[in-house]
């Protein structure tokens, strides 16, 4: 009776001890799995991330360089009362006459009376303009552009006077009424009144002169003014083609560089090279002008060389100019530069590579492999070595060739960043479109199938990541 019930108690003891569920082996297996997350996540240092936003180039492009001419400065060959012959920013030729002096100022009011009637359509065109551009332009800053105006008017009004007065002179020196001489041009160029003490000046000199604020003292020799003789009264530009120098930012540069980048690129194609170019606009009269140009250093300072082959009388009596670059405003993605990093892919021909997939041969025979591209080009894919890790040689889709791409394989280096969007590393090639110092513009991929686009989150450290890095 006894032994009855201890073997009752010892069934009912064996249905009480079941094993564990397979939903207990699997709540087990996510603690333990959270665990190893947990731990491994305090190990790693923090991957800081960037969200990629669109981005625009706009910079300060406006900067005040100083104008290099080939120049000659003529002095007064007589002692008296100087009258020019020539207006401001006249070309003239070798014995053109240029001025006069006598010992008498002469009173042109008693040569010609000035009208309206006396001035072609052109030249009250001229004026008109030149007062319309210093009205909207006038502040107290620029209040000395007055005195430009005031020569400006006057050029126009001596061209008109200038054949009547060199007549009236020449008249009354032969008839001995006048104690004087005419003088002749002894060169051809552009005859300028305005005298600065730096016609004499090359590229190297005016780089020792950018330091200082551009307020070089003009002299301006006008008609009736006494002149001693020796003394400088006018000068010569020799040649149309001129310089302007001046200091530029890195931003600047850098996009400048870009542009003679680009042209070095195409001139390897080209029998006749051609030089890098842009636009400068003068703020003395909104004009646009093309350039070329080169970059230079002084002192640590970067700095560029503009090179005019036009627009030389406009700017003649000016040393001093602001300038303003013309440089297309980039856009596209900005991307820390922190965030920039190269990796190297393996090349592999189209003939590898056929619906996103490889073969190659293993123990079980051939086999197909999924993988992703980094980027395509041209019949060319690129992938990252982690992604065909374990394969050594690949086969072709088309005739059978074999490619070794662990012993032979052919690579390219990338500039990318790191997407981190899916919790892991993926490299992503980007093309830069402009370099400043702190970011970089980069190609827009939001219409093509490789690439980052606007919200991908990246990597802002893209040196301290690597391919495939689980991140936290």
């Amino acid at each position: 009776m006894s032994d009855t019930r201890l073997n009752n108690n010892i069934k009912i003891n064996n249905k009480n001890k079941k094993g564990l569920s397979f939903f207990d082996y699997l709540i087990f297996a996510i603690i333990i799995y959270l665990i190893f997350i947990f731990l491994q996540s305090i190990s790693k240092p923090h991957i800081p991330k960037y969200e990629i936003v669109k981005g625009d180039v706009f910079e300060n492009t406006s900067f005040r360089g100083i104008a290099v001419r080939q120049t000659k400065v003529i002095s007064s060959e007589f002692n008296g009362f100087i009258q020019f012959l020539v207006a401001d920013g006249s070309k003239v030729g070798a014995k053109t006459n240029v001025y006069a002096v006598t010992t008498k100022a002469i009173n042109t009011d008693n040569i010609i009376k000035v009208d309206n009637s006396a001035l072609s359509s052109e030249e009250t065109k001229n004026i008109i303009k030149s007062q319309s551009n210093y009205f909207d332009k006038f502040s107290e800053k620029n209040f000395d552009q007055i005195y430009a105006l005031r020569n400006d008017v006057s050029s126009n009004l001596n061209h008109n006077m200038s054949e009547l007065i060199q007549s009236q002179i020449k008249k009354e020196i032969d008839a001995k009424q006048l104690n004087g001489d005419i003088y002749t041009s002894k060169n051809d160029g552009i005859i300028s009144f305005h005298i600065d003490g730096l016609e004499g000046i090359n590229l190297e000199k005016a780089k020792e002169l950018l330091g200082d604020n551009g307020t070089k003292a003009t002299n301006v020799i006008s008609n009736n003014d006494k002149v001693s003789k020796g003394e400088n009264i006018y000068k010569i530009v020799s040649s149309n083609k001129w310089q302007l120098i001046t200091k530029i930012n890195k931003d600047t540069k850098s996009r400048l560089e870009t542009i003679v980048n680009k042209v070095n690129e195409a001139n390897k194609n080209l029998l006749n090279k051609e030089l890098p170019q842009v636009n400068v606009k003068f703020a003395k009269d909104d004009q646009i002008v093309s350039a070329s140009f080169s970059l230079s250093k002084y002192n640590g300072k970067d700095l560029l060389i503009l090179n005019f082959s036009d627009s030389l009388v406009r700017y003649i009596d000016e040393r001093y100019l602001n300038i303003e670059l013309e440089l297309n405003n980039d856009e596209g993605l900005k991307i820390p530069n922190t965030a920039i990093t190269e990796k190297k892919l393996i090349e592999i021909d189209k003939d590898y590579y056929s619906d996103g997939r490889i073969q190659f041969v293993s123990k079980g025979g051939m086999q197909l492999k999924s993988v992703s591209c980094k980027y395509a080009s041209d019949g060319k894919y690129y992938f990252s070595p982690e992604a065909l890790k374990g394969i050594t040689k690949i086969n072709s889709f088309t005739n059978g060739d074999i490619y070794d791409i662990k012993r032979k394989p052919k690579t390219k280096t990338f500039t990318g960043v790191y997407n981190i969007r899916t919790g892991y590393a993926n490299f992503y090639p980007v093309d830069i479109i402009s370099k400043f110092d702190n970011y970089v513009i980069v190609k827009d991929y939001s219409d093509f199938k490789y690439g980052p686009t606007e919200y991908t989150p990246i990597a802002l450290n893209g040196d301290k990541i690597h391919e495939g890095e689980t991140i936290f």
